[in-house]
């Protein structure tokens, strides 16, 4: 393989701003498209809603053997010129590291599918089965026009297994995620002059208050996962929220349900007892819980509070995971040793990403992709350009194996 062509593909993609939002995706899909194209590759786009263009790309023959689908984002989250070391759309190569937004999160990845790709393609390998490459727009902010809509448009072929390339790091493969429950809950309280509370009126907001400290009950007990995930892969997890963190009481978020009470709103001024109010919440579920009986216990949580409380459901997502002897899993791993001389670990992730929407469907799912952790969302993103070009090293083996070549 040619490691300066998968530079300059990164490089290329981190230069083209595509921040989400707003959502300007028009320049880095006609790039990757065209770059598609002069690689032998054509390229189809839907788009759920204008603006939002999914890209998508075969090779080979579904009927001669198994599909694979390789999925990456091209929008990235914004970025404060100002608070950089860097430009962070320059996408500059220095000291082994290529520099910029979405650098890790995930245009690196993304750079090495599409090289693989077109690669393949370039030398007419031929494949027993058929690769599709689901390029989405909107990963960022929870993927409703991208791959959520994609799976579910008819769009994709059936699918044997799908690897997405976010972020995991060379010896890490992501394996399963935890479930999400976001939440915004209403009070509605009865206005007064704030000198005669709480002797007179109803503040909206001590409600929510007391609901929130009621809720942090649902982080209390662990679940048992050891009928589910194996003990190896739990170690190996907590591990890496350690290196990623240093924090190990942070640990516990793998297998506890977790609650963070995002914004708290309401009141008009200082004195007057709030009418109204509302509260959002974000809800992490472990494997082993499902979203209902994580609902029942907020519900329990609501009936213990006076006030007339309501709730609406804003997203809500089931954990998710591919086994970790998997054969999928497996011939990834094996495929990673005979680039790093080390075959990655199974993990699980303590968030979320695109790879829960090919899981719902009953799709064997891995994530792997280039990462340097602490710049992802942050100031001064990176990646480096050994693992960028070992992780696209290893997606032009493992295609190959998967299809049995």
């Amino acid at each position: 393989m040619d490691q300066q062509d998968v530079v300059s593909l990164a490089s290329d993609l981190i230069s083209i701003p595509s921040v989400n939002p707003p959502g300007d995706l028009e320049k880095i899909t006609t790039y990757v498209i065209n770059y598609l194209k002069d690689h032998g590759l054509s390229a189809e786009t839907y788009e759920a809603e204008s603006g939002w263009p999914n890209i998508v790309a075969k090779l080979g023959d579904p009927s001669g053997g198994p599909t694979l689908i390789l999925n990456g984002h091209t929008d990235v989250v914004p970025a404060n010129a100002e608070q950089w070391e860097w430009d962070p759309f320059a996408g500059t190569v220095e000291d082994g590291m290529i520099q910029g937004r979405g650098a890790s999160d995930m245009k690196g990845g993304l750079a090495g599918i599409i090289y693989a790709m077109g690669k393949l393609a370039e030398a007419d390998v031929e494949l027993s089965g058929a690769v599709v490459l689901a390029i989405v727009p909107d990963e960022e902010s929870g993927g409703k026009y991208g791959t959520e809509w994609l799976v579910e448009s008819g769009h994709l072929p059936d699918a044997d297994a799908a690897l997405v390339a976010e972020p995991s790091s060379a010896d890490t493969i992501t394996t399963g995620q935890k479930g999400s429950l976001w939440l915004t809950v209403e009070s509605q309280g009865s206005p007064t002059h704030g000198s005669l509370a709480p002797f007179h009126g109803e503040s909206a907001i001590l409600p929510l208050t007391q609901l929130a400290q009621e809720l942090q009950s649902l982080s209390g007990e662990p679940v048992d996962q050891s009928d589910l995930i194996a003990d190896s892969v739990r170690a190996h997890s907590k591990d890496g929220i350690v290196d990623a963190f240093g924090v190990k009481e942070a640990t516990q978020a793998l297998d506890h349900t977790t609650i963070n009470v995002g914004t708290i709103e309401g009141g008009s001024k200082v004195n007057v007892v709030p009418e109204t109010a509302s509260m959002s919440i974000d809800i992490r579920i472990p494997i082993g819980r499902t979203v209902d009986e994580t609902l029942a216990a907020v519900e329990d949580a609501i009936d213990t509070v006076d006030g007339g409380l309501t709730y609406e459901i804003q997203k809500a997502s089931e954990p998710n995971f591919t086994a970790h002897d998997d054969e999928l899993v497996q011939t990834l791993q094996a495929s990673a040793g005979e680039v790093f001389d080390k075959q990655p670990d199974p993990r699980l992730m303590w968030a979320s990403s695109d790879a829960r929407y090919f899981r719902n469907q009953g799709i064997p799912t891995v994530q792997y992709g280039p990462a340097e952790t602490e710049g992802i969302h942050s100031i001064d993103e990176q990646v480096s350009v050994q693992e960028l070009t070992g992780m696209a090293a290893v997606y032009l083996e493992f295609i190959q194996r998967f299809m049995g070549e």
